[in-house]
């Protein structure tokens, strides 16, 4: 089921390898695809120790997948987490 996503992960892994850093644009179709898997922990790690550790900050796409796959989950808390994080920056919950 994640086969592909782990895939998708080393890809990452190597561009930053070979000293090309992912924008938010590849972290953001790494996010999808771990949200539309089903696993929202690897999600949330990707924005949490990969993007943020980077100094790139989740823009609305992002938020609005992880808001998207925590209410699929039926992690109304987690959702609402994400929302008010993107109303203190700004970000507008779609």
């Amino acid at each position: 089921k994640k086969g592909c996503m782990d895939r998708a992960q080393a890809v990452i892994d190597e561009m930053l390898a070979k000293g090309l850093p992912p924008n938010e644009v590849s972290f953001n179709t790494l996010v999808n695809g771990w949200v539309k898997k089903g696993f929202m922990d690897k999600a949330q790690r990707v924005v949490d120790e990969q993007m943020i550790a980077r100094g790139l900050a989740p823009n609305e796409v992002t938020c609005n997948t992880l808001v998207k796959g925590w209410a699929q989950k039926g992690d109304m808390d987690e959702a609402q987490l994400v929302v008010d994080g993107m109303v203190s920056r700004r970000l507008t919950p779609d």
